[in-house]
C-alpha cells in the first residue's frame, strides 16, 4: 500500500510538471494602472489613465467604452496653462483597501478575542472557549476593518498645478503614476 501511494503522489507530480513550467513562464504584468481626475481652470474635468506627464502637458488614454469622456480617441494632450489640479488613484485601491482592512480587522479581532477570554467561573454559565472568543472578535474586528481600509483607499493624491508649467518635483511625482 505504502508503494502504491508513493507511485500515486510521483504520478501526480509529473503530470503537473508540464503545467507548472507553463504558468512559471508566463510573463506577468505588474503595471500599475492610475486614473488621473483632471479639473480644469473653466472647471470642466477629464478622466482617464494617467499615460505621460511633460513639463507643460499631462497625456491621457480613455479607461473604457462608455466610461470617459475620452472614448473614441487614443489620448488626449492637456496643457497644464488649463489645469487647475490633478488627482490620482490606483485602479482598484478601493477594493483592494477593503479587502486588506478586513484581513487586518479579523487578525487583531481574534487576537483581542482570544487575549480577553475569561473562564467562566459560576456553574450556570455557557463557556465555549478561548478559540470561541477568537472567532467572535474576528468577526467583530471585520466590518471597521473594512470601512477603515475602504476610506483609505478611495483617498486621492492631489497636485495643483494652477495653470502654471509643473515644477520638477511635480513632474517627478506624476511621473512614477504616469504608464510611460
Amino acid at each position: 500500500m505504502n508503494l502504491l501511494f508513493n507511485k500515486s503522489v510521483l504520478l501526480l507530480i509529473l503530470s503537473a510538471l508540464p503545467y507548472i513550467s507553463a504558468t512559471a513562464q508566463k510573463a506577468k504584468s505588474n503595471t500599475k494602472v492610475f486614473i488621473a481626475r483632471v479639473a480644469m481652470i473653466d472647471n470642466t474635468r477629464a478622466k482617464g489613465v494617467l499615460y505621460s506627464v511633460s513639463d507643460t502637458t499631462i497625456v491621457l488614454m480613455p479607461l473604457g467604452k462608455g466610461r470617459s469622456i475620452l472614448e473614441g480617441k487614443d489620448t488626449v494632450v492637456i496643457r497644464t496653462r488649463y489645469v487647475k489640479h490633478i488627482k490620482t488613484k490606483r485602479k482598484g485601491s478601493v477594493g483592494r483597501g477593503i479587502l486588506i482592512g478586513i484581513a487586518t480587522g479579523v487578525a487583531v479581532g481574534a487576537i483581542v478575542g482570544a487575549v480577553t477570554y475569561k473562564e467562566c467561573e459560576s456553574s450556570g454559565c455557557w463557556d465555549f472557549g478561548a478559540g470561541t472568543s477568537a472567532a467572535g472578535g474576528a468577526i467583530v474586528g471585520a466590518l471597521p476593518g473594512a470601512l477603515l481600509g475602504g476610506i483609505i483607499g478611495s483617498v486621492p493624491r492631489t497636485f495643483k498645478i494652477n495653470g502654471q508649467p509643473l515644477t520638477q518635483e511635480q513632474k517627478s511625482n506624476l511621473e512614477k503614476f504616469a504608464l510611460h
